[in-house]
């Protein structure tokens, strides 16, 4: 799929930030912070403080700002300044003119100062237009009645250019795990303000959950179907807008022949963590056993895919603040941090800012950040890692292809700072590289066809006066900056380690701690769940669902889904139904037990 982070040709800015609560940060009067699924805002601010990090750094153990109270949305009724933006019942709004604190709340005011940023919705259609606009290029997929897909195969990613379907059908393929088993949906409103329908659930289990559609062609359409999804670690998956945002998340993810199959292994792995006393001997088989059927079309996928068994089993053990011993997280995620030349074929390195969610070996990735302390910065582990210092660049010979300025082989130009240039391949060599004139002879005589100095005798070809030019060659991105001389070596580098390496205390600290946020990011799902899947939320920490949900993208050939549409649906009028018919006859009541 299509990442924000991969744009080349546009830069992004946030326009709204609300940072994840962490330990000894300074927090002004009025903020507002993430703590797990929850935001939080504090009207006095200061310096938060947990003095007690046995069990982790935990916002309920602030003993530094007492008033954090938990809130819904960042909206106040307070004074705001055109062009302010503020979150409010799960959809972000923008001030467009100066907002005082006894006007309209957002959304209620008709557009006159708030506009909505709601990001899109389903709008009805005639049948005949679905999936054929201009827009809509690529191959056409179709479920005779019930929808149609348009989809750009031969780019690099896939792209979705449309999406039509039955309202019946987004009934079904956004119903959530618990509406198929009782038989009823229990999420979902309308929204009077924005005029649409929202779709509400936490998929299963609080994951995905996986729907599939054979199509006319014979093909299988895989569906996700989810909440929304805070880390602030990874803002490709962060899309949580604030604590009402329970609108459900419609993912395409592939058109493929078979579809997805789970494995029979990974059915036996649910089944032994929902079943049994949760402990390395008891999970760590089933689970690699599971692991192992995963399809392994990247090398990445293989060398990575190990470290979700370790850290599922670390995450098992802390909600009884009875920590795993992280020596292997450490081992692990410095192995890939490093790579193993020793390996048969060897490991390459793996930077912690490039690590894929899906892959499996999440816990290790972070962006390390020497101006802010570990807790404060994005990720897990690898925000305790430290790369490398001094320059990572070798003085190569500089090609041709950096300077189109003249066509032919040879050829010559002049370049912006008056130079004549040359552009050649080497006798027996070749790559075109770039040569500079350092002398232009006194007369045409001493010239040679290009206008350079040529010695008395020269031969045809012979390039006395022509230097050629070098450029300092990065490894890691793949380029050329800067100019250098043939010969010249670049600055000693240190390498890569944990931060603070000499002192074992701190490295564990900072481990441990990004361990237990990473755990606390595939937290338990917040609503009850019939699913086998869920039978024991508090010891299973989730892990049939985040297994499961890395199982999906890898079989289907991918790392994240072709798009994601958000479930409402656009509907002027207010719907009524089978309520509204007999409101007059219902009595409805509340009975209190002790």
């Amino acid at each position: 799929g299509n990442t924000l982070d991969k744009d080349t040709g546009v830069d992004w800015d946030h326009i709204f930030y609300l940072p994840r609560w962490t330990n000894g940060t300074m927090y002004a009067a009025g903020s507002f912070v993430w703590y797990s699924n929850q935001l939080y805002y504090t009207a006095t601010g200061g310096t938060s403080n947990d003095a007690d990090d046995t069990n982790g750094l935990k916002l309920p153990d602030d003993t530094g700002i007492t008033d954090w109270t938990a809130v819904d949305s960042t909206w106040l009724a307070k004074d705001y300044a055109s062009g302010d933006i503020v979150t409010y019942e799960g959809i972000y709004y923008q001030a467009l003119a100066d907002v005082g604190s006894t006007d309209a709340k957002p959304g209620e005011d008709n557009g006159t100062k708030w506009q909505s940023l709601r990001q899109g919705a389903f709008e009805k259609i005639d049948v005949t237009d679905a999936c054929s606009g201009v827009e809509a290029t690529g191959t056409k997929y179709t479920r005779t009645d019930a929808m149609c897909l348009t989809l750009e195969e031969a780019v690099i990613p896939k792209k979705v250019t449309s999406f039509a379907a039955r309202g019946n059908f987004l009934n079904w393929v956004m119903a959530s795990k618990f509406d198929v088993e009782k038989k009823i949906l229990t999420g979902g409103k309308f929204n009077y303000d924005e005029k649409v329908m929202v779709a509400e659930h936490r998929g299963c289990s609080g994951s995905r959950f996986l729907k599939q559609v054979k199509l006319d062609s014979g093909k299988f359409l895989s569906l996700g179907v989810r909440g929304s999804k805070y880390s602030a670690d990874d803002p490709l998956m962060w899309d949580r807008i604030d604590t009402k945002d329970d609108t459900a998340r419609l993912e395409i993810l592939a058109v493929t022949d078979a579809g997805f199959k789970p494995s029979a292994e990974c059915q036996e792995m649910i089944d032994t963590i929902t079943t049994k006393e949760q402990s390395g001997a008891n999970w760590s088989s089933a689970i690699t056993a599971c692991l192992d059927t995963f399809p392994n079309h990247d090398d990445a996928i293989t060398h990575q895919r190990p470290m979700l068994n370790h850290s599922l089993q670390f995450c098992s053990k802390v909600d009884t603040d009875n920590l795993r011993d992280v020596s292997v997280i450490e081992n692990e995620c410095g192995d890939l941090y490093r790579g193993i030349q020793t390996a048969n074929p060897a490991q390459p390195p793996y930077d912690p800012s490039e690590l894929e969610p899906e892959f499996g070996a999440y816990i290790c990735f972070g962006i390390y950040d020497a101006a802010v302390s570990p807790e404060e910065r994005a990720g897990y582990v690898g925000r305790c890692w430290e790369p490398a210092s001094g320059q990572f660049k070798t003085c190569e010979p500089k090609p041709a292809s950096l300077e189109n300025a003249c066509t032919g082989d040879p050829c010559a130009y002049t370049g912006t700072d008056g130079n004549l240039y040359l552009n050649e391949t080497p006798v027996n060599g070749s790559v075109r590289y770039n040569y500079k004139c350092t002398d232009l002879g006194q007369n045409a005589n001493q010239r040679d066809e290009f206008g350079c100095k040529k010695q008395n005798g020269d031969v045809a070809g012979s390039r006395n006066y022509w230097e050629r030019q070098y450029m300092w060659y990065f490894e890691s991105i793949g380029s050329y900056i800067g100019t250098c001389t043939e010969g010249q070596v670049a600055d000693g580098v240190t390498p890569a380690d944990w931060e603070n390496a000499a002192d074992t205390a701190a490295v564990e600290e900072c481990i441990i701690q990004a361990s237990i946020d990473y755990c606390n990011d595939t937290s338990v799902p917040e609503v009850i769940d019939p699913s086998d899947q869920a039978g024991n939320t508090t010891t299973t920490w989730n892990i049939p669902g985040v297994l499961t949900d890395s199982q999906i993208l890898v079989q289907l050939g991918g790392n994240y889904p072709l798009s994601v549409m958000k479930g409402y649906i656009e509907e002027p009028d207010r719907p009524e139904g089978i309520i509204q018919s007999v409101a007059r006859d219902l009595r409805l009541g509340l009975m209190t037990f002790n």
